[in-house]
Formats: structure tokens, sequence, C-alpha cells
């Protein structure tokens, strides 16, 4: 015991002794951690050059496409592409994925890569080789967009709040599974986006109801909400002001009785009060959007609470691509039931998927373009 407890002062004493030691022992740890982080260079250089190949892939379906050349052969264009873009082992080494489609007069073309990179050194850890993923997705116009009648009906979004699309199908909208006051998108299609606000009830905090609308169109901004009744001691007081005022682009209307237009007649807002009815709204007052493809007609009207409600009409909708929205994924058969997929992070958020912001008069002008 003696004897250990010598070696032990000695080892203590050595500090020379104690930093080689260590340096022993650590050296095997760092060089393999120098080496790991050169193999996921390695990787991070090659997933790069395979992005844009499948990128290229992606653009030369919907090209093909485009001009008239048919599914099967823009996808064997695609793997051409990839094939000249990619790192000279990708096109053998992984799978390449490439499928195209036409729906509703987009085409579109979605190419995914999977495959993997050799290590040189992770090897060491168990690791000879290190995966790479990528996936490119590219959509275009046909040349029979122009004029399409693809989509028409009616739906509507009412209550705390209820949803009826074109489907005929009614569905509950969840608002409460997001934070109070989130903005949800509505509608999205060419020209025009529509968010929608829910706030909860003062009365029954567990129930939401449509509180304000942000109608984006064509690059004009359009927003009104109405004032919701307070609780003060016991009772509900309700505001003196009816519902009506409109923004638009900054600019402040208020409510005033008649029947107004805004937007060259784009936006028209009918008053008959702006009092109130007590205890009752009656949603008197209704605020109009038309364009041409779509009606929507908005109103405030719940039994002692300020409730919007709003009916979107359709006709000849989808010119530039699939709706989009809640109500417009309905129309297209495209709803998936989830209220929180349809959440948007400000109240002039466009859900850029659908590509209005890039529709032009004729969907065959819309040239390829990643949208993924």
């Amino acid at each position: 015991m003696k004897t250990i407890r010598s070696l032990l002062g000695r080892l203590a004493r050595s500090r020379r002794g104690n930093v080689a030691q260590i340096i022993a022992v650590a050296a095997p740890v760092l060089l393999t951690a120098a080496g790991v982080s050169v193999d996921l260079l390695v990787q991070l250089n090659f997933a790069k050059r395979v992005q844009a190949a499948s990128d290229a892939a992606a653009l030369a379906a919907t090209a093909a496409m485009q001009g008239g050349t048919s599914q099967a052969a823009a996808q064997q264009i695609g793997q051409v592409a990839f094939n000249a873009n990619a790192p000279s082992d990708a096109p053998t080494d992984g799978k390449v994925s490439i499928q195209t489609g036409n729906y509703a007069s987009t085409l579109t073309a979605l190419v995914r890569y999977q495959g993997a990179v050799p290590t040189y050194f992770s090897s060491l850890v168990g690791l000879s080789t290190m995966p790479v993923d990528v996936t490119s997705k590219a959509q275009a116009g046909t040349a029979a967009s122009n004029g399409v009648n693809s989509y028409a009906g009616i739906g509507t979004m009412w209550g705390d709040p209820y949803i009826e699309g074109a489907d005929g199908v009614f569905h509950d909208m969840m608002c409460t599974s997001a934070p109070p006051g989130s903005w949800y998108n509505a509608l999205s299609d060419s020209g025009i986006e529509v968010n929608i606000q829910c706030t909860p009830l003062a009365a029954t905090p567990a129930f939401q109801v449509i509180s304000g609308f942000s109608i984006i169109l064509n690059g004009h901004t359009i927003y009104y909400t109405a004032p919701q009744p307070i609780s003060q001691n016991g009772q509900w007081v309700y505001p003196s002001i009816w519902w009506g005022q409109v923004t638009i682009d900054g600019v402040y209307y208020p409510a005033t009785v008649g029947n107004w237009s805004y937007l060259g007649g784009a936006v028209v807002a009918n008053i008959t009060d702006v009092n109130g009815f007590g205890s009752m709204y009656l949603g008197d007052n209704h605020i109009v959007i038309t364009t041409p493809h779509y009606t929507i007609s908005t109103t405030f009207s719940y039994q002692g609470m300020a409730a919007g409600n709003f009916t979107i009409t359709a006709n000849g909708a989808g010119a530039c691509g699939v709706p989009g929205g809640i109500l417009g994924g309905l129309l297209a058969g495209s709803f998936d039931s989830i209220t929180n997929d349809y959440l948007v992070a400000t109240p002039t958020t466009t859900t850029y998927q659908y590509r209005w912001k890039q529709c032009a008069a004729s969907a065959s002008a819309m040239n390829p373009t990643l949208v993924q």
C-alpha cells in the first residue's frame, strides 16, 4: 500500500508526465474529430453539387413539358440534365427519381436524389458513408392556361368558426389549436390573398371567432375588423360605433351610412347602421370584394358578439394553378382538414407556393421556376 501511495505521489508531482499522458490519451479523439469534420465538409460540398444538378433536372423537365414534350420524355430529359451537372459518382451510386405532372394547367417536376458519400476518417467510429438526400420542385404554366375555367363553387365560414366548402361538407376550423390572435390563409390564388384572424370570445375564451380580415388584392392591402364587446362589472358593454370601417393601403375610411366604392369598384361597402343594435349584432353592414374569378361577401353577425362571416363564390378560378388556402383547398379538393397547416405569420403574408405573385395575364408566360 505504501508503494502505491508513493507512485501516485510522484505522478501527481510530475506535471510534465501528466501532460504527456493526457495528450497520449486525447490525441486519437482529437484526430478522429478533425477527420469527421473533413468528412462533413466533403459531404456538404457533394450535397451542394447534387442539389444544383437536381434543380437543373427539375427545370429541364418542366421546360420540356411546356414545349410540348410528353411526361415520359421530359423525365428522360431531366435525367440527362441531372447527370450532366452532378458529381461523377452521383448518377451511379445514388437513386434519382423524377416525377412529372400536369394538373389544373400547372406543370410540375419533382426530383429527388438519395445516395451517400464515402468517408475517409469517420470509418474509425463506424461511419463508412454519410447520407445525401436532396429534393427539387419546379413548376410552369401550360400553353392552355390562358382562360382556363377550372374551378367553380361556393365556400363559407362563420360562427366559432365552421367551414362549408364547395364539397358541401361541414368542417370545424379549430382556431383554438393555435395561439389567440393567429392569422390563417383562407384563399390564395391569382392576384388575391385572403387572410383571417381568430380571437377568443370574451364570454367564452374556449371559443374563437373570426375577428378580422386582411385581403391583398393585386398589390393593395385591405383590412377591416369589428369592435368586440367587453365585460364591465358583470355587464356587457357594446361599442358605440358599429363596424364597417375599412383601411386600404394604410388609409382609414370610417364607417358612414351609404354605399361606398373603393379601388375602382373592386371593394364596395354597404353601410346601413353605425350605432349597433345593443346586444344583437345583426350584420346589416356588408363589404364585398369582386375580382374576375371571385366574389367575397363579408359581414359580422353573432348574438352578443362580433363574429366575422364570409362567403366566397368562385367562377373560373385557378387560371394560374391550384387555388390554395382553407376555402381554396376545398374548392380544389386539396383541403387536408389540419387548420394549423394554413397558419400565416402576419396579416399580409402571401403563400408563395401558389405563385399568385408571379401569375401573368396568361399563365403560359409562367416560365419554369423552382418552388422547392
